[in-house]
C-alpha cells in the first residue's frame, strides 16, 4: 500500500510524461505520437483449433510498444491508473467490432496465487475486467482461484508454459447453463485462458469466451 501511495505522489508532483517515450504531455500515460503507434487487432479472432477449451478468443490490441510498457508499469509499478486507459482500450475494440457483451451472463477473470496477489498488491486482470464490468453493466464474479504458487512465465517457451499452469486453477462454485466472459491482460501462448476455461467449461459453464487485453502477432 505504501509503495503504490509513494508512486501516485510521484505522478502528481513529476511534470506530466509520456511513459513510452518521456516527452511532456497532458497526461502521465501517453503522448499523442505513442498513442497513435497502439494497433489494434484487425478483425475478432475466432478460437485456435477443436481442440480449445474456450469458444473463442478476442485480443484487442498487439502486444508491442508502447503496449509492453504500459504493461509492465501497469503490473509491476503500482500504477493501477492505467487500468483505466487499458480496460478503455478493450471496450473500444470490442465496440468497433459491435461484440454483444449481452450474451454474457458476467465477467471473470485469471485469478493470482495468494502470495503473488500479496507480492504485487493487486491483480491487474481483475482491474481490467472490472473497467469492461462498468462499461457493459455485466456483474463482475470471482469464480476461479490458483492453487499453486508458480514462477512467472515471462521468459518461458510455450511448452513450458503449458506444464507451469497445467491444473493450478480451481472453481468457486457451479456456473450451470451460463456464458462467462473471461479476462487476462496478455495472451502469448494462450495457456493460462486454456486452463482456466477448461475449468469453467469442467463446471458446467455453457460458453467461455476469453478477451485479453493484447496478443503477440
Amino acid at each position: 500500500m505504501l509503495k503504490a501511495a509513494g508512486n501516485l505522489i510521484l505522478d502528481i508532483v513529476l511534470p506530466q510524461a509520456c511513459i513510452s517515450c518521456g516527452k511532456k504531455t497532458n497526461t502521465n500515460i501517453l503522448c499523442s505520437s505513442c498513442k497513435e503507434k497502439i494497433k489494434f487487432f484487425p478483425f475478432l479472432r475466432q478460437k485456435l483449433n477443436k481442440e480449445s477449451s474456450f469458444d473463442s478468443l478476442l485480443s484487442a490490441v498487439y502486444y508491442e510498444e508502447p503496449i509492453i510498457q504500459l504493461l509492465h508499469e501497469f503490473k509491476y509499478k503500482n500504477r493501477r491508473y492505467l487500468g483505466s486507459f487499458l480496460g478503455k482500450l478493450m471496450f473500444d475494440f470490442a465496440q468497433n467490432y459491435n461484440f454483444n457483451f449481452d450474451e454474457f451472463d458476467f465477467i471473470t477473470y485469471v485469478p493470482l496465487h495468494p502470495l503473488k496477489l500479496r507480492e504485487r498488491e493487486y491483480n491487474q486482470a481483475r482491474i481490467l475486467a472490472k473497467e469492461l464490468s462498468q462499461y457493459t453493466s455485466l456483474p463482475l464474479k470471482t469464480c476461479l482461484q490458483c492453487l499453486y504458487y508458480k514462477p512467472s512465465q515471462t521468459k518461458m517457451a510455450a511448452e513450458e508454459r503449458n506444464n507451469n499452469v497445467e491444473g493450478i486453477y480451481s472453481a468457486l462454485g457451479d456456473f450451470n447453463g451460463l456464458s462467462v466472459l473471461l479476462i487476462d491482460d496478455v495472451a502469448t501462448t494462450t495457456a493460462t485462458l486454456e486452463n482456466c476455461s477448461k475449468v469453467l467449461k469442467q463446471n458446467n459453464a455453457v460458453r467461455v469466451t476469453a478477451f485479453s487485453l493484447a496478443r503477440s502477432r
